[in-house]
């Protein structure tokens, strides 16, 4: 679902679009076997998979690479550099200036300003760490302002993936577990809410 989601990714990524985030959600729901009515934040923080907007900036890192690598008479090339110019000149924000704002929030600003091309997946990886802590920061703090994910937040360790997400349950445990543990099996605790 994520690699045809995120199919124009390196292009128009740098924004959270919200029919990404739907898709992801919805692909989340169904893998977990919850109802609609689970909290969102509850089912991206179980099943730990980066949010569309931190992949789809990985993917723009890549494609910036492609491009730095790529031979000067090609027109994708000299595009790209015509962009970068603009950028550099300060005329207009580009998709360059995204990139350039990619790696000052990881530190990386030298590979911006070098223009040479890099390890991909060095780069990549200590890319996709820090969007792994912010990530976590953020879905724990909206998971404190959930009245509903109180219980939730005690025992959920948000560095790490549930045993039960990897472990080869059937569909019925997997979604049992995920369930009780996100606070929608539909138990008389629950139900007895809204009589």
């Amino acid at each position: 679902v994520t690699s045809v989601s995120d199919y124009s990714g390196p292009i128009t990524g740098y924004q959270q679009f919200d029919s990404s985030l739907q898709i992801h959600l919805r692909a989340i729901r169904a893998f977990l076997g919850v109802p609609k009515n689970t909290c969102n934040v509850g089912g991206l923080s179980e099943v730990d998979l980066l949010l569309p907007h931190y992949r789809t900036r990985i993917q723009m890192i890549r494609q910036y690479r492609r491009m730095i690598c790529m031979n000067n008479d090609r027109l994708t090339k000299q595009i790209f550099l015509w962009d970068k110019t603009l950028n550099e000149n300060g005329l207009v924000s580009t998709w360059s200036s995204e990139i350039k704002e990619i790696f000052q929030d990881n530190n990386l600003n030298l590979l911006y300003e070098t223009s040479c091309p890099f390890d991909i997946k060095y780069v990549a990886a200590n890319i996709r760490e820090n969007f792994k802590a912010s990530q976590n920061d953020f879905l724990l703090n909206e998971c404190n302002a959930k009245p509903k994910l109180r219980t939730f937040v005690l025992f959920k360790n948000f560095s790490e993936i549930p045993s039960y997400i990897v472990k080869p349950l059937t569909f019925h445990e997997r979604r049992m577990m995920a369930k009780t543990r996100l606070d929608c099996l539909p138990i008389r605790l629950e139900t007895a809410r809204y009589l």
